[in-house]
């Protein structure tokens, strides 16, 4: 297993599915570097992308339109992509603006790998109240 590390976030290759731990605030000027890195994976056939964003306290919405860029992108390439552990504020904001329907969110890494196992489940949405205790 490789590991890639910036100032922003870790990637984990070597493995399937990829895994990116975001280790800043999903802004602004983190985009172009994850953007860079899904695309990367994409083109080297990674569409199975976890990102672990534990570490994230909050999104503006250049990280949030990011974030739907990205599950575009490994959409279109036949992909999955998944959130892990999401902190409460940003869990709150991907409820507000719909995204927890587009977007899978999991507890941690051992419940999206469960739930991607040999080929991803169909996905039914019951998206947490935004007053949701954290996962």
């Amino acid at each position: 297993m490789d590991t890639e590390r910036s100032p922003l976030l870790e990637k984990i290759t070597g493995q399937e599915p990829h895994l990116l731990r975001f280790e800043h605030h999903l802004e602004g000027g983190f985009v172009r570097l994850f953007r860079r890195m899904v695309d990367e994976a994409v083109e080297n056939g990674q569409v199975i992308l976890m990102l672990d964003l534990s570490a994230v306290g909050h999104a503006d919405s250049a990280g949030l339109g990011a974030l739907l860029s990205a599950e575009r992108r490994v959409s279109e390439a036949g992909g999955e992509l998944v959130l892990i552990a999401p902190v409460l504020a940003v869990r709150k904001t991907l409820f507000l603006l719909g995204l927890d329907l587009r977007i899978k969110v999991f507890p941690d890494e051992d419940a999206a790998r469960a739930w991607l196992g040999p080929s991803p489940k169909p996905f039914d949405p019951r998206p947490l109240p935004p007053t949701a205790p954290p996962l």
